[in-house]
């Protein structure tokens, strides 16, 4: 019997795959920095793993990003009560669960898992001919922060809304990583 390809893969061709991203200023920063829609996945890659990564000395000054654009929609939270103070406009673009639109990746934060739980989960990506990125974190290699700290984007054939990328998030988490991930 000839081993079928996992039901997972996409029939669509990587060339023809384009995706948006928002950035953020500081691992904290609720509005964005920059969007970039309707990028190939070369282009995504460089923006979220640039061949010349940022040295900081502490996690919150990192860039961070989504994978999406925000829409406008009333502030939020904090974000919603520096704008009163700072007498802005309460309605805008900023991180949070009212703002996001569908997702063009899935994004894994894998943290404290031990790497050969990791290599056998990305070699099983691999092996079912997954395209993905993955980089370490800032955490990664910290004393007090045992196993792996790495970020993996895999994109996704068509745009997922937030309840479908919950559904996509999971099931892929429990495929290559039994269910350890973050």
């Amino acid at each position: 019997m000839k081993n079928q390809p996992p039901e997972i893969l996409s029939k669509k061709p990587l060339a023809e795959w384009l995706g948006s991203i928002t950035t953020f200023k500081g691992f904290t920063g609720t509005r964005p920095d920059q969007e970039y829609e309707n990028i190939t996945w070369l282009e995504a890659c460089h923006v979220i793993c640039p061949d010349k990564p940022d040295i900081i000395e502490d996690k919150k000054q990192g860039k961070y990003f989504i994978p999406c654009l925000l829409k406008e929609a009333p502030l939020v939270g904090n974000t919603l009560d520096a704008a009163i103070k700072n007498g802005q406009p309460t309605t805008g673009k900023m991180r949070s669960k009212y703002h996001v639109t569908e997702a063009s990746m899935l994004v894994m934060d894998i943290d404290g898992l031990c790497e050969t739980d990791f290599i056998v989960g990305l070699n099983k990506m691999a092996n079912d001919g997954l395209t993905f990125c993955a980089y370490t974190t800032f955490s990664h290699g910290s004393p007090d922060k045992p196993g792996m700290r790495v970020r993996i984007v895999i994109p996704v054939d068509r745009p997922l809304t937030s309840e479908e990328y919950t559904v996509a998030w999971h099931g892929f988490v429990q495929r290559y990583w039994q269910g350890e991930s973050k």
